[in-house]
């Protein structure tokens, strides 16, 4: 970090030097321009040749204005190198500590299909043979994962590749599972929602249209179960999707809904992460903008 801020102030530097240069050499041109005023009615071979000079000067300095247009300082601190280093660095905390979700095939919505190994669910054809439960969610097409959470920092990914329509995040275990209800924190959900359009929301109350650079195809998930705090990653940079709050007193679960299929896409299953269960360590919103 202290080496990369060095070499960032020795960039900065050397532009502030060319940008003084390109300055003196401005003035220089506006004087000529000055003084060609003054001999144009007089010489007019001077004339000239003073006339190839500006051209020359003028074209250097446009040259050198479009070289500062895209080193400016003001592109190298936005992001500044410090806060890349610190995204990635987030990045290799999370993962270090990934933790390992299953699903809950108790409770899946029979028309879904658990891989063997619970580590993926998608629509399937048509309802399954299974028993009923009262833990098994209906008539919504919804899955818990068999982890639940009741202190700590935790964080695990899932792949939703480029389906067009998915929701996922945590759900409380106490959640109303035979019934259809707004996927809000008041209901115990805290989840982010795809819908077709590459349209994004947090399911706050109301929910929040989310203005996102890209569609992840891998998303991250941080509860702080203390804090209150669930945060949503694009997991391939860190870079932060949204934050719900809540004040947790419950058993609270990973949630997946696959989505209906609507494209050719959506036959892809959402994926859990692999990783080594435990908690994670990490200072909340290193990776925040």
């Amino acid at each position: 970090m202290a080496k990369i801020g060095q070499e960032e102030k020795q960039v900065l530097s050397s532009l502030e030097d060319r940008v003084t240069d390109i300055t003196k050499r401005e003035a220089c041109v506006l004087e000529l321009i000055d003084y060609l005023s003054e001999v144009e009615d007089h010489d007019g071979y001077l004339m000239a040749m003073a006339d190839s000079q500006v051209d020359h000067l003028k074209a250097e300095l446009t040259r050198h204005s479009k070289e500062v247009r895209h080193y400016r300082p003001t592109v190298l601190s936005s992001p500044s190198l410090t806060y890349v280093v610190c995204r990635r660095m987030l990045g290799y905390v999370m993962r270090s500590a990934l933790e390992c979700i299953t699903l809950d095939p108790k409770t899946a919505h029979s028309h879904l299909q658990l891989s063997e190994d619970l580590k993926s669910a998608k629509l399937g054809p048509g309802a399954q043979a299974v028993l009923e439960s009262p833990q098994r969610f209906e008539p919504c097409l919804y899955v818990l994962g068999s982890q639940d959470f009741r202190s700590g920092r935790h964080y695990w990914e899932v792949s939703v590749g480029r389906k067009s329509n998915w929701v996922i995040g945590v759900a409380s275990h106490w959640v109303n599972r035979k019934a259809t209800e707004d996927l809000n924190p008041e209901n115990g959900y805290w989840a982010l929602r795809k819908i077709p359009g590459n349209r994004y929301y947090a399911l706050s109350s109301p929910p929040a249209l989310l203005t996102l650079d890209s569609s992840p195809t891998k998303v991250g998930i941080c509860l702080d179960y203390e804090s209150g705090r669930v945060g949503f990653y694009d997991a391939e940079c860190m870079a932060e999707v949204c934050t719900l709050r809540g004040n947790f007193q419950e058993p609270l679960h990973p949630f997946f809904c696959p989505g209906l299929v609507l494209a050719e896409q959506d036959y892809e299953p959402l994926w859990c992460s692999s990783g080594t269960s435990g908690s994670v360590s990490f200072v909340w919103g290193l990776g925040r903008e």
